[in-house]
């Protein structure tokens, strides 16, 4: 059937040709088409937090919340309301963000937090912190009852981007605390955020507790944070691969790697397969080998070397997830 169908697009081309050949040219004079390209600005639409107030609390005493019912305690820069970044534009955008900073004199900050809470001078290390506001949207964004916990909850070791604030004429760049994890928001939808879309921004960090002239309500830090934001693709982990199989080129056996997906995460019903990607370490060839709700690929070694794996598939909630493996070594002559 392919062949037949190439032989009559052929022949539809001969028709083509032998009927052009008949055809006497006519020529315009001074025919042409001028394309001028000029830098339109694209509008983004994502709010960040406005200018609000923090409080040097050495001890990290527990405070209030606006809810009057969620307690934010140690934290030693205490910020009551929740700071937000929100994106509700048709793409997902990649977060950048820079620090200047500036203390009153008698103040100074630390490069590192060890020592700093027993320190006899007004000393303080203090961090720029963004984090992934799981589960906030649009629809919740707003409702203290909802950001406040997740707010009162974070945990240093979470950000996804940090930036150790210093004085001095150059900002500081805040970066990704483990590599190749950007801080991405997802696409809105109908001009409201998605899950995913959000980000809470905060400063953290350690006071001294009891520096040799107290701490006065005139002592003062002041950090200015200016964001960048850039098209991305949004997508969240696929899970953790298990243990490496044992591959050998020599005999080119197939193995399965598995993959555990998170909790709640569900890929799709509607058709649209795994893929399954390997890096260039190696030759090898890949088939999904998943079945019954467990999800793996086979790896037919095809040349010594080391290679990663990398799992691609769409969720229910229409949301890309992937994940790559830890490096497979494969022996061989």
């Amino acid at each position: 059937m392919k062949f037949m169908n190439m032989k009559r697009f052929a022949s539809t081309v001969m028709a083509g040709a032998l009927t052009m050949s008949l055809a006497v040219p006519a020529f315009a004079a001074d025919s042409q088409t001028v394309i001028t390209a000029t830098y339109a600005e694209t509008a983004l639409e994502v709010t960040v937090p406005a200018n609000t107030g923090a409080t040097i609390n050495p001890y990290g005493l527990p405070v209030t919340m606006e809810d009057a019912t969620t307690v934010l305690s140690g934290q030693p820069i205490t910020i009551s309301t929740p700071l937000m970044i929100e994106n509700k534009s048709a793409v997902a955008l990649k977060v950048g963000a820079s620090v200047a900073t500036t203390v009153e004199t008698g103040m100074t900050l630390a490069t590192a937090a060890t020592g700093v809470a027993d320190k006899t001078t007004k000393e303080l290390y203090v961090e720029f912190q963004a984090f992934e506001a799981a589960g906030i949207d649009g629809a919740t964004v707003a409702d203290p009852t909802e950001t406040n916990p997740a707010w009162a909850a974070l945990k240093d070791a979470d950000a996804v981007l940090k930036a150790v604030l210093a004085t001095g004429a150059t900002p500081v760049n805040a970066t990704a605390v483990t590599a190749g994890k950007d801080l991405v928001l997802r696409e809105g939808k109908d001009g409201l955020s998605q899950a995913g879309g959000v980000a809470f921004v905060r400063l953290s960090g350690v006071v001294a507790k009891k520096p040799i002239t107290a701490w006065a309500t005139t002592d003062k830090l002041v950090a200015t944070i200016t964001y960048s934001f850039e098209p991305a693709v949004y997508s969240k982990s696929a899970g953790t691969f298990g243990s490496a199989p044992s591959l050998d080129a020599d005999n080119g056996t197939a193995r399965n790697l598995t993959l555990t997906l998170p909790t709640g995460v569900t890929p799709n019903d509607d058709g649209i397969a795994w893929t399954w990607d390997s890096s260039d370490g190696a030759d090898v060839s890949l088939a999904d080998a998943s079945a019954s709700g467990a999800y793996a690929v086979a790896i037919t070694p095809n040349t010594k070397g080391t290679v990663t794996i990398t799992a691609t598939f769409v969720g229910a909630d229409g949301i890309t997830y992937t994940a790559t493996s830890a490096a497979i070594t494969i022996s061989g002559t």
